[in-house]
């Protein structure tokens, strides 16, 4: 829950929880199904344990595995910068996955979902705050 004392505004974040909203969760499910198309088992939110960072542990949005129950492909789902990089939350993800886990020798995959374009405008007597959410598609 956000609030700022200023603006008396509040706004939940994220009202959908840690598994994203509707257009995330579409995502992912559209990611399971091709990975099933490939024969593997398409596992939701697996847990890496993180080695020697502030995070012990981060969650992939959905994973690959074979019958044998081995890890083959890593998937996560987020939102990209204008420049198509990855956002800096989804960053440190991949990073901790990649480079800090058990599972070094696979690289995840990052795949964006489309939001809506979507500015706002919040006036004080003191300033001018402009919140601005966009379709990652259109940049």
């Amino acid at each position: 829950m956000f609030t700022d004392p200023n603006l008396n505004f509040v706004k939940n974040m994220n009202p959908y929880g840690k598994k994203g909203g509707p257009k995330h969760q579409e995502k992912i499910q559209e990611i399971g199904k091709n990975i099933e198309k490939k024969g593997l088992i398409a596992f939701f939110e697996y847990v890496f344990k993180i080695n020697g960072r502030k995070k012990k542990k981060r969650y992939a949005d959905v994973v690959g595995l074979s019958t044998e129950m081995e890890l083959i492909e890593i998937h996560q789902v987020g939102n990209k910068n204008k420049n198509g990089s990855p956002i800096k939350r989804e960053r440190d993800a991949i990073k901790d996955i990649e480079e800090y886990s058990n599972n070094k020798n696979i690289k995840v995959q990052f795949h964006t979902y489309i939001l809506l374009f979507l500015s706002v405008i919040v006036w004080n007597h003191m300033s001018k705050i402009i919140i601005t959410f966009y379709d990652n598609n259109y940049f």
